[in-house]
Order: structure tokens, then C-alpha cells, then sequence
């Protein structure tokens, strides 16, 4: 049987209760799928990694999918104009309201 293992070190060793293990699902070596952003968010790093951190703390990550999540997504071209200038004046990014929708979206890629 296979068990997904999460934890952190320091210089000194493992973190004290910094730990997940669970096991796992998967049938093949690709145990990525079995890790999730909402997982590793909520169930390690806010309940088990953070409150165990000596002040000042660093984190330093691979570039693991599930380590990163986009909170708020760019526009798309599927995206209505209004919603688009919408999105920009939300994001305190200066547009004017006769843009064409492929000038909003430029705007929105900076």
C-alpha cells in the first residue's frame, strides 16, 4: 500500500505536528493526482504547517500544480466587454469604455 506523505523541516528537523499522511488511491507511480490545491491548502498548510511555525518563518516550495492556485482568472476572449471592463476597474487597471474588447483584454495581459 502507498501513503501520501506532506511535511516540512528545518535545519533542526521535521516541524512538530506538521505531518499528513494518507493513503493512497492510486494504482499507478503518478500520486499528483491524488494531491489537491484545496488538500494542501486547508488541510496542511492552514491546519498543520502554519500554526506550527516558529516566527520569522520562511516557505520555500517546488513547483508542484496543487502548491500555486490562480485565485482570480484573467478574461478571456469568452468574456463579455462590460464584463471585461468590469474585471479591470475592479483591479484598479485604467480602461476607457470605447476600447474594443481586443484592446481590454491587452490591457488585462499586463
Amino acid at each position: 500500500k502507498r501513503y501520501i506523505v506532506v511535511h516540512a523541516g528545518t535545519i533542526n528537523g521535521f516541524i512538530k505536528d506538521a505531518s499528513l499522511v494518507f493513503p493512497s488511491k492510486s494504482t499507478t507511480s503518478d500520486y499528483h493526482g491524488e494531491m489537491n490545491s484545496k488538500t494542501f491548502q486547508r488541510c496542511w498548510v492552514t491546519e498543520r504547517l502554519i500554526p506550527s511555525f516558529e516566527v520569522p518563518s520562511l516557505i520555500v516550495m517546488d513547483n508542484a500544480p496543487y502548491h500555486s492556485v490562480l485565485l482570480e482568472k484573467q478574461p478571456l476572449q469568452s468574456w463579455r466587454k462590460d464584463d471585461i471592463i468590469q474585471w479591470l476597474n475592479t483591479n484598479q487597471i485604467p480602461c476607457e469604455s470605447t476600447m474594443n474588447k481586443n484592446e481590454l483584454l491587452e490591457i488585462a495581459k499586463q
